[in-house]
């Protein structure tokens, strides 16, 4: 690699503005061009997200990663003088019986992670969320046999966790690196990428959808969904692909239930997957769809909500049949990139290809984890090595060496 190297980044998402901003922070001095097919950046999965961020994972990395950033966003607005709507509300987990077992086992876990965890009781639960019934006397019995609901039997909150805005860290990312580095930068906004380009086993640089080739040293991937089908056109094999599927996550703002203080509640999943959080007087309500066809379709679904989602919420919460859209146009899906094999993010130099970085396949955590993400894709191409957050367990090769 030559001593002042040229960054393609792939990918205007507020994971491409962190690796942008987090490079030239740290003192890279050479050229970085950002791709994009759409018209600006972040408006693209990045605008799409349920905004929120958690430490509670299951797996050191991640929690790693989300400890560094949730520090990153807490001194955001200070640092860009741009407010990312903020707030440490909580995340709240609840479980069955089985489910909460594991996790009281579990806390000895979080707590080596430095990931700080409350254990809350179903009546806790119950002051916490207004309306929500952790038991299932009130439920017919028939009912309760179809739907597969049991009681709640306890909760895992996670104080340090909570909700912001990923397009206005994408938007400051960006803004930030233009003002202080725009003789460095050159932005390639509605430019599709057609293939990456290799002389052997290291890149080259990019061939656009026009024919045009831009030559670079290094090349970012961090085009979510997107990134399999990319170097499927650019002649990888299925062994050298990311096994990262594109599935669509749909998300839903209704009216509030008809109960006080919900303004004060925490990001909180219930039956079936199903979450819910706080927006601007509203709620919003999502869950993944399983199982479910990998592709790029991200038309919303009304009736999903009314028949999948709304009817498990009814039973929890009451009064939640008022959980109405907002209006019409309250409602949107997104491309969540599913890593299939461990639904983590995969991070790092391509084993067999020299100069390829991959910042991609979050399934959902990506912007959460984007302040981590930049940080490591930065200290990997600078120093050789990772000295802020390892995320060595998140590379490529862990797939072939069963690491997952």
């Amino acid at each position: 690699m030559s001593s002042d190297p040229r960054i393609l980044i792939i990918g205007g998402g507020v994971i491409g503005g962190s690796v942008l901003h987090t490079l030239l922070h740290d003192g890279f001095q050479g050229h970085v061009t950002v791709f994009d097919a759409l018209e600006g950046t972040g408006r693209g999965s990045t605008a799409y997200t349920a905004g929120g961020f958690r430490n509670l994972w299951t797996t050191p990395a991640n929690m790693q990663l989300m400890n560094y950033s949730i520090a990153r966003f807490k001194e955001f607005e200070a640092e860009f003088g741009l407010s990312i709507g903020f707030h440490q509300v909580g995340y709240l987990f609840t479980y069955y019986d089985k489910g909460f077992r594991w996790a009281r086992d579990f806390v000895p876990t979080w707590q080596e992670n430095d990931v700080r965890v409350e254990l809350l009781r179903p009546d806790d639960i119950e002051q916490l969320i207004p309306g929500l019934r952790a038991g299932t006397d009130h439920i017919d019995p028939e009912v309760l046999e179809v739907m597969g609901l049991q009681e709640i039997a306890g909760g895992v909150f996670g104080p340090d966790c909570g909700v912001f805005d990923p397009t206005a860290v994408c938007q400051g990312y960006f803004d930030r690196s233009l003002e202080h580095w725009a003789d460095r930068i050159e932005m390639r906004m509605s430019t599709r990428v057609a293939k990456i380009l290799l002389t052997g086993d290291r890149v080259r640089g990019l061939e656009l959808e026009s024919g045009e080739v831009v030559e670079g040293d290094v090349i970012v991937l961090a085009a979510g969904a997107w990134v399999s089908g990319l170097l499927e056109k650019s002649g990888f094999s299925d062994k050298d692909n990311v096994p990262v599927d594109a599935l669509k996550r749909m998300l839903f703002v209704t009216n509030l239930p008809p109960h006080e203080g919900y303004e004060n509640i925490p990001l909180t999943i219930i039956d079936k997957g199903i979450y819910f959080r706080y927006e601007a007087g509203s709620l919003m309500i999502g869950r993944a769809r399983n199982p479910q066809t990998p592709g790029f379709e991200t038309e919303p679904e009304l009736d999903y909500y009314i028949n999948e989602i709304n009817v498990y919420l009814q039973e929890r919460v009451q009064g939640a049949e008022r959980c109405r859209l907002v209006s019409p146009n309250s409602m949107w899906g997104g491309l969540y990139p599913e890593c299939r094999l461990d639904h983590n993010g995969i991070i790092g130099w391509h084993p067999r290809c020299k100069g390829l970085m991959l910042a991609c396949g979050f399934g959902g955590h990506g912007a959460m984890q984007a302040p981590a993400t930049g940080k490591c894709v930065s200290e990997l191409i600078r120093l050789g090595r990772y000295e802020t957050v390892d995320a060595s367990a998140l590379d490529f090769l862990r797939f072939e060496e069963n690491r997952y």
